[in-house]
C-alpha cells in the first residue's frame, strides 16, 4: 500500500515505517510480559491476602503506575541506574560495533540466530528500562483487574465447595479461582497490547528508542505529514485489529465454555438422577437421598452450572450430593 513520499528522506513511507516498526514492536512485547506477570502476581496475592499489607501495597503499587508520568519515571530510572549507578545504558537500542545482520529486525531474536552472545547481552541490557518504564502503567491495570476477577470468583460457590472437600487453599486459588478469573484479565491484556503496539511516544523518545513512537516525533517537528499520517493510520488499524482479535477469543471462548457447560451439566444429571426440572428425576419425584440434606437439595437442583471462564469447576456443588 502506497502513503507517499516522505518529505524529508524522499523515501517511501511505507519503507521508512517498516524498517522502525519491528524495534516498537520488540519493546511493546516485551513490556506486556513483563506487564502480564506481574500484574497478575500482584492482582493474585492482593486478592487472596485481601485487607492485609500485602493488598494494600499491591493496591498503592498500582496507584502509582496509572498515576506518574511516564516521561518523568523514565528520567528518574535514567538518572538512578544509569547517571548514579553505572548499571544500564540510558539511550539506543544495542551498541552500534555490535549491531548483528538484519534478518528479523528484532535484535534479540537475530543475535540468537547469528549465535552471537555478546549482541545478545547487549540488546537484552539496552532493553531494560525502556520495557520497565513501558510496562509500569500496564501492569497497574491489570493487577487490579486481576483482583477484581478474583475477589468475584473465590466468592463463587464451587470455590466454597472444593474448599469444603478438602482441597488445598493454593490449588483451590491456582487451578480453580485463577482460571475463572482470567478471561477478564485476557481481554485487557490484549488491548494493552494494542495499545503499545500504537507506538510509545513518551518511552520511545526519553530513551531514544529506535521505533515509530519517536519516529513520529521527528517527522512531527519536521513537517513530514506524509509520515505522520502513514503512522496515525497504521496505529488506527492496531487497533481495530486489536479489538478484531479479542472479540474472536471472547466467541471462541464462548463456544467452548458453552460445550463444556452442557457437558457438565449431563455428568450430573447422570450422576445424581436429576434433570433441570428443579431437582427431580424423570418422574419428578425428589431424590430420597436429598431430602432433609439443603446442601444435596441445593446441589442436586438441576440448575446449569455457573457462568465462570471455565464452568467445569462449577460442577463440584452439583456432584457434592453424589459423594
Amino acid at each position: 500500500m502506497m502513503l507517499g513520499t516522505s518529505y524529508y528522506t524522499k523515501a517511501p513511507v511505507t519503507k521508512e515505517i517498516a524498517s522502525r516498526f519491528p524495534a516498537t514492536v520488540e519493546l511493546a512485547i516485551i513490556a506486556i510480559i513483563l506487564a502480564a506477570i506481574f500484574g497478575i502476581i500482584i492482582g493474585v496475592v492482593s486478592s487472596v491476602k485481601k485487607n492485609s499489607i500485602f493488598d494494600n501495597g499491591g493496591m498503592l503499587l498500582s496507584l502509582v503506575g496509572v498515576s506518574v508520568p511516564i516521561f518523568w519515571l523514565g528520567i528518574m530510572l535514567i538518572i538512578l541506574f544509569s547517571g548514579i549507578l553505572h548499571w544500564l545504558p540510558s539511550s539506543g537500542r544495542i551498541d552500534p560495533s555490535l549491531r548483528p545482520d538484519t534478518v528479523t529486525g528484532f535484535m534479540i531474536i537475530d543475535s540468537i540466530i547469528q549465535g552471537d552472545t555478546v549482541a545478545l547481552k547487549d540488546a537484552v541490557v539496552h532493553m531494560v528500562l525502556p520495557a520497565v518504564t513501558l510496562s509500569l502503567y500496564s501492569m497497574a491495570i491489570i493487577a487490579r483487574m486481576t483482583r477484581s476477577s478474583m475477589l468475584e470468583t473465590l466468592n463463587q460457590d464451587y470455590i466454597r465447595t472444593a474448599r469444603a472437600k478438602g482441597i488445598s487453599e493454593g490449588k483451590v486459588t491456582r487451578k480453580h479461582a485463577l482460571r475463572n478469573a482470567m478471561l477478564p484479565v485476557t481481554t485487557v491484556i490484549g488491548l494493552q497490547l494494542g495499545s503499545l503496539l500504537g507506538g510509545a511516544v513518551l518511552t520511545e523518545s526519553v530513551y531514544a528508542w529506535p521505533g515509530i513512537g519517536n519516529y513520529t516525533v521527528q517527522c512531527i517537528m519536521k513537517s513530514d505529514f506524509p509520515v505522520v499520517q502513514g503512522v496515525v493510520l497504521l496505529i488506527a488499524v492496531i487497533f481495530v485489529l486489536m479489538n478484531l482479535i479479542v472479540d474472536v477469543i471472547h466467541a471462541f471462548l464462548d463456544r467452548v465454555l458453552s460445550l463444556r457447560r452442557r457437558r457438565c451439566n449431563r455428568h450430573a444429571e447422570k450422576t445424581t438422577g436429576t434433570d433441570n426440572r428443579g431437582g427431580t428425576g424423570k418422574t419428578g419425584i425428589p431424590n430420597p437421598r436429598d431430602v432433609g440434606h439443603p446442601e444435596k437439595e441445593q446441589s442436586s437442583s438441576g440448575r446449569p452450572c455457573s457462568d465462570s471462564v471455565f464452568p467445569i469447576f462449577s460442577c463440584y456443588g452439583r456432584l457434592a450430593g453424589s459423594l
